[in-house]
């Protein structure tokens, strides 16, 4: 099983959504983001071929808390709310006919310096689109900042 690159995509100026579009058709993918905020705060959202609608659920434990679960949500999401730096890994089963099963990690800072330890999450989620591969992932941002410059999302994928 060898791994390749799906694809990258790295902001040129500021924004609030980073895509990588036209993957190819493989069944397992890996999504890296990193966020960095312009100002305000900043929230990695996963999202699939541009499904804005409340077809994914999941399960997130916050810094070792509380376990809870969210259905009909518009996003995977699963990460740091409210950092000013985020990075995720997720990992994705990507079968057409099946809901696509996910699982990651994320881990993001509110508070410059070592005095203050990062926040971080770790969930699962599905989407349960059952009729389509997922050829296109964005990076949406539910913060009340932007994503700065440099901020990026990788995508890789195997079958």
């Amino acid at each position: 099983m060898a791994w390749a690159k799906g694809g990258t995509t790295t902001l040129t100026s500021g924004g609030d959504s980073i895509s990588v579009a036209t993957l190819p058709d493989t069944k397992f993918i890996t999504y890296m983001a990193h966020g960095l905020a312009t100002g305000g705060t900043i929230e990695l959202r996963p999202r699939f071929n541009s499904d804005s609608a409340s077809n994914y659920a999941r399960r997130l434990r916050a810094d070792g808390g509380t376990e809870y679960a969210t259905g009909s949500i518009d996003t995977a999401d699963f990460v740091p709310e409210g950092a000013y730096d985020s990075f995720i890994v997720m990992y994705v089963i990507n079968i057409s006919s099946e809901e696509k099963l996910l699982t990651g990690f994320g881990v993001g800072y509110t508070t410059l310096g070592a005095g203050t330890a990062p926040t971080r999450t770790e969930g699962g989620g599905k989407w349960s689109n059952t009729s389509d591969p997922i050829d296109e992932i964005q990076a949406e941002n539910a913060g009340t900042g932007n994503y700065d410059t440099d901020s990026n999302l990788s995508v890789l994928g195997t079958n």
